[in-house]
Order: structure tokens, then sequence, then C-alpha cells
């Protein structure tokens, strides 16, 4: 039976507080660099009920495209997109990711994606691949 000392729970506490004001730090600075593009936004006369209603939040930087159609709000509130990533969403139904960003400085650290089915007639193409490798395994 382990024996937890004082000084064992004393350290845990510590590093615990140490844990939670790195994670506050991290996460004060996403907020002020969320904040940062908002402000960006409405310099540019953008209303951000509009905003809210073209794409939600994805992640800290990213926005996900509600729809498709809806490019033409996107690119008055930030200008133009250029294609950074693209990648399987869903194999079975053909559907892939498209991640684009903006091309102005002002809106850099953003990321916009959107879902579509890929076309018949596509550049690209879903691709399945297994991995095979090799393992010595002896016998005692």
């Amino acid at each position: 039976m382990n024996i937890i000392t004082r000084e064992e729970i004393k350290n845990a506490i510590v590093d615990r507080r140490k844990q939670y004001k790195a994670n506050l730090k991290s996460y004060t600075k996403k907020i002020r660099e969320r904040f940062s593009i908002y402000q960006k936004m409405l310099v540019r006369g953008v209303d951000l009920s509009e905003v809210e209603s073209v794409f939600s939040l994805e992640s800290w930087n990213g926005f996900k495209i509600a729809k498709v159609q809806d490019f033409a709000k996107i690119k008055r509130i930030v200008g133009s997109l250029t294609e950074v990533e693209k990648s399987v969403e869903n194999a079975d139904e053909n559907k892939v990711k498209v991640t684009l960003k903006p091309i102005s400085e002002k809106f850099k650290q953003i990321r916009f994606s959107y879902v579509t089915t890929l076309p018949a007639n596509a550049k690209c193409k879903i691709v399945r691949s297994t991995s095979e490798y090799t393992s010595l395994v002896c016998s005692r």
C-alpha cells in the first residue's frame, strides 16, 4: 500500500496550479486574437450578426462555412480567398473538406472551411490505401 505524503500532495497542488496558469495564458491569447479578428471586421463595416449567420465557430481561428452560396458575403467581409488544404471528410459519401484563407494580411490567421461532394470529373480522387509492414516475432 502506497502512502501519500504531505509533500507529494503539496507538489501535486503546485503542479496543477502551474498547469492552470499556463492554460489560462493560452486561452487569453486565443481570445485576444479572436477579438482582434472581430475588431478588424468591424473596422470594415461588417455587422457581426451577419458574420455569425454566414459561418459558425469551428476552432479558435477557424470558421465552418454554413453554405457554399455564402462565399459572396465572406469575400465582402475578408476579401479574396486562397485554398490551403483539401482533405477527405467522408470517403463513403465522397465528401471532401476544403480549407481556405484570406489573401489580406489583416485576416491572415483566419481559416474558412466547407464540405462538398467531390464531382465525378474532378482532378482529385479519394484513394483508399492500406499499409503493409513486416516484423520479426521470435519464440522463447
